[in-house]
């Protein structure tokens, strides 16, 4: 796989993601808008919020993966295994653009 394509392929994702983290985060903020605490509105939006900081944090740590990708590629260690240093397969890369191991060790 042509790291040019990877670095392309992984700053698209990154872009994608870090708008949709943008839109949550807005989403659990607000404006602020008491409601009241008793009220069946209440409580779905309680539950909505936990379901959308669990997404917020789920979607921080594939952005954090998508950056340790870049460095990888930017490092030259892009397609190699970080558990037994061979080579990543470009099939897998393509699947799994910010994966650190191979199909062996994944």
């Amino acid at each position: 796989m042509d790291t040019t394509i990877a670095r392309k392929t992984l700053e698209d994702m990154r872009n994608r993601l870090t708008a949709r983290v943008g839109r949550i985060e807005a989403h659990i903020r607000r404006d602020g808008k008491p409601l009241d605490q008793d009220s069946e509105e209440a409580l779905s939006e309680r539950t909505d919020d936990a379901v959308l900081d669990g997404l917020d944090v789920q979607e921080r740590k594939e952005l954090q993966d998508i950056d340790h990708a870049l460095s990888r590629i930017a490092q030259g260690q892009y397609h190699v295994c970080s558990k037994c240093g061979s080579t990543i397969g470009a099939e897998r890369l393509t699947a799994l653009p910010y994966t650190t191991v191979c199909v062996h060790c994944g």
